[in-house]
């Protein structure tokens, strides 16, 4: 009976402002560690603010961290490829954290592993916190997290009246299907090393009912079928010019992060609706050979006319009939087999594609026209791509054709020094037009000219790291700097700035840690774009905690002004657990935010966060449909932990 009562609040509650449950057997912490935290933080903003990683990438991300807290890493059973799977440590790395494990056993404590030689300061503190540290290990059994997310639009949004079709041609206004509430449930179970399966559902906002539906199950072994996946899962292979729908933590400004770690077919994690492959994958083993066989059928929204589809859709909403007519209306069948060989520090393979369409392109994209014109309805890929390791060089690249025999091509070398710095030389053509609809990774620069890159990563003087990144086009140019104080210190200082065609972006960081509970935040940004426009960005953020009473705090304040569309800035904040939030700083105005997280006997946890824009150069937020009448724009989110 108090279940039940209590179940009604719940829901009762999603229906006004939003809850999130979590059922976990894993009877652990299960917060994301700071230090992971600061991974997560650097990961999005390192990106050019131009190019931000997109949501589904980032659910990915926080997601696998998550898992690999839960699951640990066994001391008995690291291996280079389980850390290549993990993709924080370059090869040599690697071979550092490895080669010591193999001389002077498993590390007892966190100190001990800190003191590894070779690795970057920063990535050892991460790794400290997946380690099961002493002999043995932890036995580890089956790992299960169940989330569900749901929240409601703000009520001065509006159009949310649910119409029918007909309503819908008399008033157009009030376009939405279905209510403002938006659910997200995702299952994810795992017996690390053997097996594991995701489930997501998810229904947006305006949605009639459960809008996309996505499950995936997979088996490792370790004979001849060493990995099988039946359902939605991704694909990473080469270098990612063919093949390549999944996250990767190769990404970012560090020179390590150049070189692409492809590995197995996995089910795929994300809500994003456009990403997944579906069907059958499995990968093969024969001595030094691998090889990965590939099926897929999916649909994807598009706009159809007689003679074909003009442009694909990638929102992912459906919630006005014309939206949902378009829904899945384009059919997708993908067939791909790889070989790899793999000995003595070189790895090379063949990556062969293949796309067949429901209907014709019909649209006014030249490039595509021109494959349409050769290719029907059909698009394919053709690429060989090598990996060697020679002493402190790697050699890496890939070259591929598509159904029109255009050509791409990506070539590097990472060189790491005695003095453990490191430096990436990478290369990068694209003809105009190269067709691979079968990647998700985007290039860098522009097509049909090369383009090289240099990056440079160097312990300077007292712990203190200098990274420099440099891309080079015939028309395209985009350079970065980075120095960031001692990881772990009491003061923690980083300036960094990027230039490109676009803008110039520079920021100041300062933190200090007043104890071991709490950190204060000063960040200063600057924005210039051709034309003399200029736009900056001032916070300050408070982070607080009582252990003892399982309470911790977050608050930030900033003032803004960013008057036009390249000069606008982007700063990533603290949210949820399992949730994120990049606020985007338009306009003029000010953003604050405060995040509370409570504990309770060890069992229930309690998250709540309020956060706001207040706009001072604008009476209406929005336009259409999404307006907001007045100057403040507010969100409320809680969540609720359940461990039994």
């Amino acid at each position: 009976m108090r279940r039940g009562i209590f179940g009604l609040v719940l829901c009762l509650y999603s229906m006004t402002c939003g809850v999130e449950c979590i059922y976990t057997q894993n009877r652990g912490e299960g917060v994301l560690h700071p230090y992971l935290i600061d991974l997560l933080e650097k990961t999005i903003e390192d990106q050019d603010g131009n190019d931000l990683l997109d949501d589904g990438y980032l659910e990915e991300l926080e997601a696998f961290l998550w898992q690999m807290m839960q699951k640990g890493l066994e001391p008995n059973a690291i291996t280079a490829r389980k850390m290549e799977e993990i993709g924080l440590l370059d090869h040599f790395e690697t071979v550092m954290f490895t080669g010591y494990i193999e001389k002077y056993g498993i590390p007892f404590s966190k100190a001990e592993l800190r003191m590894i030689p070779g690795i970057d300061t920063f990535k050892l503190r991460v790794i400290s916190e997946f380690m099961n540290y002493g002999e043995g290990g932890k036995s580890q059994g089956l790992v299960s997290r169940h989330v569900i997310r749901s929240s409601v639009v703000p009520e001065s949004k509006k159009g949310y009246t649910p119409v029918t079709i007909t309503e819908y041609e008399k008033n157009p206004e009030g376009r939405y299907l279905g209510n403002p509430v938006m659910v997200n449930w995702q299952s994810r179970m795992e017996i690390p090393g053997r097996a594991s399966a995701i489930v997501t559902m998810e229904r947006d906002p305006g949605e009639k009912s459960v809008d996309f539906f996505s499950a995936g199950v997979g088996f490792k072994s370790d004979r001849l079928l060493r990995n099988l996946v039946v359902g939605s899962y991704t694909a990473r292979e080469g270098q990612g010019l063919v093949l390549w729908n999944g996250f990767s933590l190769n990404t970012g400004s560090d020179p390590s992060t150049m070189v692409k770690n492809d590995y197995d077919p996995a089910p795929y994690g994300s809500a994003d609706e456009n990403r997944a492959f579906n069907g059958i994958a499995s990968t093969f083993g024969f001595g030094k050979f691998t090889v990965d066989l590939m099926l897929s059928s999916r649909g994807v929204d598009a706009r159809i006319i007689p003679e074909g589809y003009t442009s694909l859709l990638k929102t992912g909403l459906h919630n006005t009939p014309l939206l949902r007519e378009r829904k899945r209306n384009l059919w997708q069948n993908m067939g791909a087999a790889t070989i790899t060989f793999e000995r003595d520090g070189l790895k090379a393979g063949i990556v062969l594609a293949a796309l067949k369409e429901s209907h014709f392109y019909a649209g006014r994209d030249s490039m595509e026209k021109k494959v349409a014109l050769v290719a029907g309805k059909n698009r394919g890929n053709l690429s060989f791509h090598w990996k060697g390791v020679y002493k402190k060089i790697i050699l890496y690249g890939e070259v591929a054709l598509d159904v029109c025999k255009s050509v791409a091509v990506t070539s590097g070398l990472s060189w790491r020094f005695r003095d453990n710095s490191l430096v990436t030389i990478d290369l990068g053509y694209r003809d105009k037009g190269f067709s691979s609809p079968m990647s998700t990774l985007k290039p860098k620069g522009s097509e049909g000219c090369p383009t090289a890159t240099v990056a440079y990563k160097k312990h300077v003087w007292n712990g203190c790291t200098l990274t420099l990144q440099g891309v080079l086009g015939k028309k395209y140019h985009y350079f970065s700097f980075r120095l960031s104080g001692p990881a772990g210190s009491k003061h923690g200082i980083t300036v960094q700035g990027t230039s490109s065609n676009e803008r110039i972006l520079g920021r100041v960081d300062y933190r200090l840690k007043a104890g071991r509970s709490i950190e204060l935040h000063t960040r200063c940004q600057l924005a210039t774009a051709p034309g003399g426009n200029i736009g900056y960005n001032l916070h300050q953020e408070a982070i607080a905690g009582l252990p003892s009473k399982g309470l911790q705090f977050g608050a930030r304040i900033s003032c803004f002004s960013a008057e036009s569309w390249s000069t606008r800035l982007y700063s990533y904040e603290r949210d949820l657990l399992y949730q994120f939030r990049t606020a985007m700083m338009y306009g003029k105005g000010y953003r604050w935010y405060i995040n509370i997280r409570k504990s309770f006997s060890g069992r229930v946890d309690f998250w709540f966060k309020y956060g706001a824009f207040l706009y001072t150069d604008r009476d209406k937020i929005g336009d259409g449909n999404e307006t907001i009448v007045g100057r403040v724009k507010s969100e409320i989110k809680v969540q609720l932990r359940l461990m039994l």
